[in-house]
């Protein structure tokens, strides 16, 4: 008797999971940014991914002298450069190379780009500052569920790594752009050393949403630096439809010169009425210390209504 319950249980689990995996598009995986140790002041990046698949938290963060690991992933193979001055004992440069798990299904969304860095802060911890791009390339609405970054040396061991990412928004449309980035930056990183070489490799979890993207009016924007050196964007958001919203994400997605996205910051908004305004200030304590208002030549508000499904 014993026997026969054990083998039900687990032939209904496995129903149980086939059932629930019928929507998911992709659980990607995407291996980009190599960093490489190096004392000369300056490195160069040359990445070259080609990538494609299946289907916030304000934190405070730690200043300290960028490195230069940052690197930059294209599709179709087509390749970026960028360059960085690192501080002493830190990446220097890099190449990033790696290509989408894909399925039988039509693509859904596709790796536009990827940034990496690590640096030693000034209380002489490890941080570091990933983001990954997707596009909606599909023609239904992706929830950005969730992702895991691992961190790998030469030899392919795992150095670290860091389960706590957030997404910009974290439901898109199609045609639409989201992200994947942590919010930390120096999480399960102590023992790592900042003059080695490793390779950051994302593992995304997007699925079909169940809902449609829900985003508010935002205005009277302004990006300012506060008192410690930190990039802030104040501004107004409204609540256009009919229903309150327990939950609002309120993010900030900074661009450099080159047009790409150099870092990500946000915060949560509680209780948001029907036809309610409200004030909001982001500022930027989770951003890389390479980060600041002299280098952003754009920033776009996301408030959109926080979505959650299994």
């Amino acid at each position: 008797m014993r026997r026969t319950w054990v083998m039900a249980f687990f032939i209904g689990t496995a129903l149980i999971a086939a059932s629930c995996g019928q929507d998911t598009v992709e659980s990607g995986k995407a291996e980009n940014g190599t960093v490489q140790n190096g004392s000369e002041g300056k490195g160069s990046i040359d990445a070259d991914a080609s990538a494609s698949g299946a289907a916030s938290k304000e934190d405070g963060g730690q200043a300290g002298t960028p490195g230069s690991g940052i690197a930059g992933g294209q599709t179709e193979g087509s390749g970026s450069d960028a360059s960085g001055n690192p501080a002493e004992g830190s990446g220097s440069a890099g190449t990033a190379a790696g290509k989408e798990k894909t399925t039988e299904k039509k693509q859904a969304y596709t790796v536009t780009d990827t940034r990496f860095e690590y640096y030693l802060n000034t209380i002489g911890q490890v941080e570091y500052h990933a983001l990954v791009e997707v596009e909606n390339t599909g023609e239904d609405p992706l929830y950005l569920q969730g992702a895991v970054f691992d961190f790998e040396d030469m030899e392919g061991h795992l150095a670290w790594t860091e389960d706590f990412i957030s997404s910009c928004p974290n439901v898109i449309g199609p045609g639409e752009t989201g992200w994947f980035y942590n919010s930390i930056g120096a999480s399960g990183t102590s023992t790592i050393d900042a003059s080695a070489e490793y390779r950051f490799i994302p593992n995304l979890t997007v699925v079909k949403s169940n809902a449609d993207p829900v985003f508010y009016e935002t205005s009277d924007t302004s990006l300012s630096t506060n008192a410690l050196g930190y990039p802030t964007v104040t501004g107004r958001v409204l609540n256009t439809t009919e229903k309150a919203d327990p939950l609002v994400n309120l993010q900030v997605v900074f661009y450099g010169d080159d047009g790409k996205v150099i870092g990500i910051s946000g915060m949560t908004m509680m209780d948001l009425g029907p036809g309610e305004q409200r004030s909001f200030e982001i500022t930027g304590l989770d951003l890389s210390s390479s980060v600041r208002e002299e280098v952003i030549s754009d920033y776009r508000v996301f408030a959109s209504k926080a979505h959650f499904q299994v």
